[in-house]
Order: C-alpha cells, then sequence, then structure tokens
C-alpha cells in the first residue's frame, strides 16, 4: 500500500470515529429531543457542542489534506 493510500484510509478512519459520530449524536439528539416534545436548553447545549466538535475535526483534516498544520 502506497503512504498516499495509507493516508487516505488513515482519514477515512478519522472522520468515522470522530466527525461522522458526532454529527451523527448531534442529529439523534435533537431528533428524539423534537420527537418528545421537549427541545430543552440543555438538550440543544449538547447538541451545538457536538456540532462544534465535529467542525473542530474536520478543520484539522482539511488542514491535513491541504498539506498544512492541524489546527487542533
Amino acid at each position: 500500500m502506497s503512504d498516499l493510500e495509507a493516508e487516505r484510509r488513515a482519514i477515512a478512519r478519522e472522520l468515522h470515529d470522530g466527525a461522522i459520530q458526532h454529527l451523527t449524536a448531534a442529529s439523534l439528539r435533537l431528533q428524539s429531543a423534537l420527537a418528545r416534545d421537549v427541545l430543552s436548553p440543555a438538550s440543544v447545549r449538547q447538541a451545538l457542542a457536538e456540532l462544534e466538535e465535529a467542525g473542530t475535526e474536520l478543520r484539522a483534516l482539511m488542514a491535513r489534506l491541504r498539506g498544512g498544520p492541524s489546527t487542533r
């Protein structure tokens, strides 16, 4: 396996284990709150925290793809 292919696999693994899980958690948290008709400030804060973490991870991965320093 080439270095490029290994790096692509590592990035894909990081996306799956990090940002995608955070986005899924935020989505499920909000869907559950809406289904129960209980969109509390706490559930919104938790979902926002998950979204912010996903954004941070995506920015770090984008920096790696561009060959620049990670901002994480």
